[in-house]
């Protein structure tokens, strides 16, 4: 083989095995955690010298091999973002996505240290108290929900049992039937309205003076249908639901009150507990969170419980002042025990 055609066969598969010249590699970054609680928030910190920008989320992995989004925001620049997530026994690892300040791909992993208290060195006491407790199914009742629990109603309750009444008959969320009756009724009045008006061109019965009404009438119809689904849906705050179970027929007789509803006014959310009229009591709590799409209930609001073991795990955003928050989802239960 001459120089010349070695020359020019190196060149050819340099050519394709070398990088594009427009290729970036991702910018390191470091991902800073202290040790990991199990079914708790843990905080993070993502740093990198080039700054971080854009969109940014951390997904967390479990044994099991599936991917959740754990935290998520948008950030102009800043030159460290601090995180927040919620840790389950089961969760491997965790990875942070982002861009640096120069829009290029951003990129941190970290395993989490859950401190010999993890799935695979087995749970403390508290945590498998949590893991064996299932999830009651919840009936969607429409109305408010009880006021007050009597104590011999509950005595002889389990606390899944217990659960299961307080999702179907305490945390509703105050829906009402009228609304939905008067949205039912001009939905079928509108399917009235359409179908005669279909009949009448039919038998060539319609004038263009009759056109003309039958669009007015239906510009009003769908103007108040559109009215009274905003009143019914409206602007509502979320809520956070909370009820103590004890978890004996003996603590219930030694304690010998009812629970009564107790309501607490929260930055942008209502905290709706049912306790004793004296104090808030401590231990195991089956705890619910309905926000909806304009409202949300901030992670502070769980700085009182040691545990909390959500059904899924829920995703944490950061607002424009840097507060966290769970983000807006279909109604959640949790079990948790409270200080």
């Amino acid at each position: 083989m001459s120089k010349a055609t070695l020359f020019l066969a190196l060149t050819t598969i340099a050519a394709f095995t070398a990088p594009p010249a427009y290729a970036e590699p991702a910018s390191p970054a470091a991902f800073a955690m202290a040790g990991t609680a199990p079914y708790a928030f843990n905080a993070a910190t993502v740093s990198c010298r080039r700054g971080i920008s854009g969109p940014a989320r951390v997904y967390g992995v479990g044994l099991d091999g599936e991917r959740y989004l754990l935290f998520e925001t948008r950030l102009g620049y800043a030159d460290s973002l601090d995180v927040r997530y919620y840790a389950w026994p089961e969760l491997a690892s965790l990875s942070f996505e982002g861009s640096d300040g120069d829009g290029f791909a951003l990129v941190a992993r970290a395993r989490p240290r859950f401190d010999g208290t993890g799935a695979a060195t087995g749970l403390e006491p508290e945590a498998a108290a949590l893991e064996a407790l299932e999830f009651p199914f919840r009936l969607m009742p429409l109305g408010s929900g009880r006021q007050a629990v009597h104590a011999e109603g509950i005595a002889d309750l389990a606390p899944e049992e217990f659960a299961r009444m307080a999702l179907s008959d305490l945390f509703a969320a105050g829906r009402r039937a009228l609304p939905l009756a008067i949205l039912t009724l001009w939905t079928v009045s509108v399917i009235a309205f359409v179908a005669r008006q279909r009949i009448l061109r039919g038998r060539g019965m319609a004038t263009e003076g009759a056109a003309g009404r039958q669009a007015v009438a239906t510009a009003a119809i769908v103007a108040f249908v559109a009215t009274i689904a905003a009143y019914s849906v409206g602007r509502a705050p979320a809520e956070l639901y909370s009820v103590a179970i004890r978890e004996t027929a003996e603590e219930t007789a030694v304690a010998g009150q009812n629970l009564v509803r107790i309501e607490t006014d929260g930055e942008d959310y209502l905290a709706i507990s049912w306790d004793t009229a004296r104090v808030e009591e401590s231990g195991l709590r089956i705890i619910s969170v309905r926000s909806p799409l304009t409202a949300a209930v901030p992670v502070s609001a769980f700085d009182a419980y040691r545990r909390i073991r959500f059904r899924r795990p829920p995703l944490v955003i950061m607002d424009a002042d840097g507060g966290f928050l769970l983000a807006p989802a279909p109604f959640m239960s949790a079990w948790g025990l409270h200080e």
